[in-house]
């Protein structure tokens, strides 16, 4: 057993830095973790950018390409809908908005940058991940955490959109 999930492991891994186009699975990984000199949770997005395209394409009812470099109106559809799927709640099940800090688009990847104050404890936080979900089959999101020193991983899935946070 030990040894198929190793390998799955190292497929899934070789599979996303692959330099391939196409693709056959659907996967966004977003890191969250407290800078400790600012003070700030910084919350990075990982996503396939053809991924992104298709899903703001069907969304928005028009064709949206990334060439080299996106657009104010590309960007302010995806600033949109991040915001709509990806959440943060504290305690009271309060929001806590997310900063939009920016956008980055390389060959087959799209990176997006946000963050907001981190509180002294994060006990009973919850997150809200339905990224992409409703668009691609089996899409999967994983959201890997170091609020302290420990790392900690959540998986979403469409049946699984808000989890606490751990760490």
């Amino acid at each position: 057993m030990l040894i198929t999930l190793r390998t799955l492991f190292i497929a899934l891994l070789l599979g996303f830095t692959s330099t391939t186009v196409a693709h056959t699975y659907h996967a966004t990984l977003t890191d969250m973790v407290v800078n400790q000199q600012t003070g700030q949770l910084e919350v990075i997005h990982r996503f396939f950018a053809d991924d992104v395209a298709k899903v703001l394409s069907a969304e928005s009812k028009q064709t949206i390409r990334f060439d080299d470099a996106l657009t104010s109106e590309q960007v302010s559809l995806i600033r949109s809908y991040v915001e709509n799927h990806f959440k943060l709640y504290d305690g009271n099940n309060n929001e806590k908005a997310l900063l939009w800090v920016g956008t980055e688009l390389d060959t087959h990847y799209l990176f997006i940058y946000q963050e907001v104050a981190a509180p002294t404890s994060f006990a009973g936080y919850q997150l809200q991940n339905s990224l992409l979900f409703g668009h691609l089959h089996q899409q999967v999101n994983t959201v890997n955490i170091r609020l302290s020193e420990a790392l900690s991983s959540l998986v979403f899935t469409p049946d699984t959109v808000r989890l606490p946070l751990q760490n």
